[in-house]
């Protein structure tokens, strides 16, 4: 069924300084965005400590029509992250942990745990495989797993690299992180964050590492096929610190300006935290705007998709967390920086969405590969007529028609162009392209 949306939705409060701030641009985009059903979410921006736009849209629950509004909370995925960095450099602070100490002091059944050190883990350059990227991942993450189970799955991977070598993002790394703060302080990663952030910053909507509960004005998240479908929820046992909080817009920008503006940590902690190498810090990484360099971190876990960023140069802190995204989080992220920096950007239409038959996408199916290429890519049709693309080992993602052989998948920046013969596609992303050959089914008896 398709959802009906009210023509003016949105939530929104400002306060001081809010006439630095394009509030009718902003409001512009995030109505379109929801008048085509192209996302849900909300958004608080923060300038000298102080709110200055604060709005949500779309459904908590599209089911029960539950709009979200501003206490409405998300689960933030790898944002996560930085709370976790956080409370590592507390640790250090505290006398309780250094910085070279090596994960041998905690778990030495890991290869190379004699020279994985604390600050490895923090920048990604451990060599610990991303346990994400298994494909066995999505048959065990919404289940419940104990630590000793963790540590058995994260066990049973190799090693990608040499400590220090070089940089490559490692979800493994910060489960593990989470672990050793349980050790030091003697209590669950929830406990911890509770005590030594959440506290003293009066952010009583933060949590971690709880079920969905809709009856606290949680969201549920969504993926695109032909309509919004509720996605699989991950228990947060699974990820722990790497991405398992969940909080409102203005908890998260709350929390990123205490702690740009020294209220959590020591000025040497924090510029350590800061530190960038292969453009990353301690749970930070330093994204371009312009002639800037913002810090800040992403997430992503099932359907909800967040970012959030601070400008030291202009003490200004912009969380945005999304339940539903098919226009690009990015987008929606550089058009609010648009209203807040007088910058020019378009507020998107969303023209009316191409349909093809199922006879005009049959020829599409099939798997296709190539030697240069380390994935195999799986086209297939869902039920309800939408063109699915796989690759090996991830959850199958919807194709949305350009035109007849061109699709696109907006989340992921991704586009595939079949040829006119079924026999190829043309896979892009990120300024790269990949040319792939459909398989020839055997057909021998």
């Amino acid at each position: 069924m398709k959802i009906i949306l009210s023509t003016l939705l949105l939530f929104f409060y400002h306060f001081v300084s809010a006439q630095e701030y394009n509030i009718a641009k902003a409001d512009s985009l995030l109505h379109s965005i929801e008048e085509h059903e192209e996302g849900m979410g909300s958004v608080a921006i923060l300038k000298d400590g102080e709110m200055i736009y604060q709005k949500a849209y779309g459904f908590a629950n599209i089911e029960s029509k539950k709009k979200n509004d501003p206490n409405t909370l998300f689960r933030i995925g790898s944002i996560s992250k930085t709370y976790t960095a956080t409370l590592i450099m507390k640790a250090v602070e505290e006398g309780l942990l250094k910085l070279d100490d090596t994960l041998s002091e905690f778990y030495p059944d890991f290869k190379n745990s004699d020279k994985i050190t604390i600050s490895h883990m923090l920048q990604h350059r451990s060599g610990l495989y991303n346990f994400t990227n298994s494909p066995f991942y999505v048959q065990y993450m919404m289940q419940s797993k104990t630590k000793a189970e963790m540590l058995e799955i994260l066990l049973s991977t190799e090693n990608s690299f040499e400590p220090g070598e070089k940089y490559e993002y490692s979800n493994s790394a910060y489960v593990l992180l989470s672990y050793i703060l349980e050790d030091v302080y003697e209590m669950g990663y929830g406990d911890v964050l509770k005590e030594k952030i959440l506290s003293s910053l009066e952010l009583e909507q933060t949590y971690f590492g709880k079920p969905i509960d809709q009856s606290a004005n949680e969201s549920v998240s969504y993926i695109r096929t032909a309509q919004w479908e509720i996605s699989p929820e991950t228990n947060m046992m699974i990820p722990m610190g790497a991405g398992g909080i969940t909080a409102t817009a203005k908890d998260v920008a709350l929390f990123y300006e205490a702690l740009f503006n020294g209220e959590i940590l020591e000025e040497s902690s924090f510029e350590k935290m800061k530190e960038i190498k292969d453009g990353f810090g301690y749970g930070l990484f330093e994204m371009p705007y312009y002639e800037e360099k913002i810090l800040g971190h992403t997430g992503g876990i099932d359907g909800f998709q967040s970012v959030a960023v601070h400008f030291e140069s202009e003490d200004l802190t912009v969380a945005l967390l999304c339940n539903a995204v098919s226009y690009r989080r990015n987008d929606i992220l550089l058009g609010l920086l648009a209203a807040y920096f007088g910058k020019e950007f378009e507020i998107p239409d969303f023209k009316p969405k191409i349909v093809l038959k199922k006879e005009e996408l049959s020829g599409f199916e099939g798997v296709y590969s190539a030697d240069s290429f380390p994935l195999k890519i799986t086209i297939s049709i869902s039920d309800n007529n939408q063109l699915m693309a796989q690759a090996t080992g991830q959850s199958a993602f919807p194709l949305t028609p350009i035109d007849q052989y061109n699709f696109k998948f907006d989340p992921a920046g991704v586009k595939i162009i079949f040829d006119s013969e079924y026999s190829q596609l043309t896979l892009e992303q990120g300024g790269m392209k990949f040319n792939l050959e459909k398989e020839v089914e055997n057909t021998d008896d």
